[in-house]
């Protein structure tokens, strides 16, 4: 049985597509098959106050079909319901180190050093952007503790469940500054965000 299905704002064909993934195996070899383009360093903007200025991360686009994309983000087997399941932590770990040697060895000196630390940290993800959520109130997702939690307003659950039709995956690394990790403290619950509400 599906840890979720989905409801009619979703075409069937995207449904049917979602819910025929087998398992994590499934999604890890869409992943380690996606095209990956090393798109360079952010710089961390700090609106809220909480630190980290001058803090940089590395930033991967993995381009691949919004079938694909699917099976990796919003299916029942996907990176958000092994979250759920209690593994997300270890498999988001596990997939990303097997990712970093694809694309490390086409960069040089000092912006290969700095990403293989930013991939590596901590805080490296798999994830979409803000830029990727569609801007609807409505459910795509039909997994009960996420709409319950529906109805005060939440942006993480009026997020959480949307399947937003997506052409890539996105690897996010660790915040580096002065050359060591730098933790963002808001982001410290992020995977039980993505547990609760379905976005972190």
């Amino acid at each position: 049985m599906p840890l979720w299905g989905f409801t009619d704002r979703v075409e069937l064909r995207r449904r049917d597509a979602m819910t025929a993934a087998q398992d994590w195996e499934t999604v890890r070899q869409i992943v380690t098959c996606s095209a990956p383009t090393w798109m360079g360093f952010e710089d961390r903007r700090d609106p809220l106050g909480v630190g980290g200025q001058g803090a940089k991360r590395a930033s991967v686009r993995l381009a691949m079909s919004n079938d694909h994309a699917d099976v990796v983000y919003n299916s029942p087997v996907g990176i958000r319901a092994q979250y759920c399941l209690g593994h997300g932590t270890r498999l988001n770990r596990e997939l990303v180190d097997e990712l970093v040697p694809n694309f490390i060895v086409e960069l040089v000196g000092s912006s290969r050093e700095m990403t293989d630390l930013s991939l590596r940290g901590v805080d490296s993800k798999l994830c979409l952007t803000k830029d990727d959520i569609p801007n609807l109130q409505e459910i795509h997702i039909d997994y009960g503790p996420w709409i319950a939690c529906l109805g005060g307003g939440d942006w993480l659950a009026e997020t959480g469940v949307l399947a937003p039709l997506v052409d890539a995956i996105w690897i996010k690394g660790a915040w580096i500054l002065d050359g060591k990790e730098w933790r963002d403290p808001l982001k410290a619950d992020r995977d039980e965000k993505f547990r609760k509400y379905g976005f972190g």
